[in-house]
């Protein structure tokens, strides 16, 4: 199997178990002709010894791992990719840069359902969780 076999074939899987909500679909499709994102799933990891909090979330996907943390602000260090982070909620999408350390926040997000991107060499698509 090819890298382009491998890649197609999980974005296929991602496209099929983790839809978008059908409210941002039909608000995409209100807005005009929009498809529907693709990527790889980021999974949930259990994380360090001692990190382990109700507020910090660990995602892993192919060498790429983001610590999130839940505050005020959604905070977050990025590891094996650089790119934007896009957390998505039923109202939009707000985006932030990966700094050069990994890093990045996103404040002014609405509590409630949300979900994170990684825009990087390759989409990254995590699921849904309540903020």
């Amino acid at each position: 199997m090819t890298d382009e076999e491998l890649y197609a074939e999980l974005t296929e899987v991602v496209a099929n178990t983790d839809p978008l909500p059908p409210q941002v679909l039909a608000a995409a499709g209100a807005a005009g002709a929009v498809t529907a994102p693709r990527g790889i799933r980021l999974h949930e990891v259990d994380p360090a010894p001692g990190m382990r909090g109700d507020d910090l979330i660990m995602l892993s996907a192919y060498g790429v791992t983001v610590r999130v943390e839940l505050g005020e602000a959604i905070t977050g260090v990025v590891t094996g990719t650089g790119g934007v982070v896009e957390l998505r909620t039923p109202d939009g999408s707000w985006f932030a840069e990966i700094d050069p350390a990994g890093r990045f926040t996103v404040e002014g997000l609405p509590r409630g359902p949300v979900s994170l991107r990684v825009h990087g060499e390759a989409l990254l698509v995590g699921e849904w969780m309540t903020w």
